[in-house]
């Protein structure tokens, strides 16, 4: 767990991939349940009003929000810890890479441009493709930047010197 959160060393492709479905289990899979439990022991604690019962699950009041508010904090903190492994992984594997450490902002502009997209989702800006809007926008800088950050550190190899290092830590560590 402490070589996700760090920042040091290089790793190959096979560790650059780990990292990110971790990254996309805290995300995908761990926040929502964490999100409905609790939620749900809210509602177990604290009942609803007798009128709202009925109505709370599927017609969202004033009363559901409570609830979800409690939840903000855990979606930021693991929102953050999500992208701080993504973000050094990516770091450490442009290192192994041999290209400047500026092309790891790429993960940044993805993570970005992402939130933003669902933001502009959430807000109901219309999905228009046939003219230039920041939802088009948005959207294309999010695919190319996601398609080249894949290639780039998922797909193609590092430089050979940084490739026996990274090995030789993977070894050691599987070891």
């Amino acid at each position: 767990m402490v070589q996700m959160l760090s920042f040091d060393g290089t790793i190959g492709r096979r560790t650059w991939w780990q990292h990110q479905i971790v990254s996309a289990l805290v995300v995908f899979l761990l926040l929502p349940w964490l999100t409905d439990a609790i939620v749900y022991a809210f509602y177990w604690i604290t009942p609803p009003p007798g009128e709202l019962a009925a109505n709370s699950v599927l017609a969202p009041t004033g009363y559901p929000t409570k609830a979800y508010l409690l939840t903000y904090p855990l979606t930021l903190v693991l929102g953050v810890l999500a992208v701080w492994i993504g973000f050094a992984a990516t770091l450490k594997r442009v290192r192994h890479s041999g290209r400047r450490l500026w092309w790891s902002g790429l993960y940044l502009i993805t993570a970005a441009t992402n939130f933003t997209y669902k933001l502009l989702l959430e807000g109901g800006w219309p999905v228009d493709w046939s003219t230039l809007n920041p939802f088009s926008v948005v959207s294309t800088i999010y695919v190319i930047s996601t398609i080249v950050l894949v290639v780039m550190c998922g797909v193609l190899n590092g430089t050979p010197a940084q490739n026996l290092l990274a090995d030789e830590q993977e070894t050691t560590k599987s070891s």
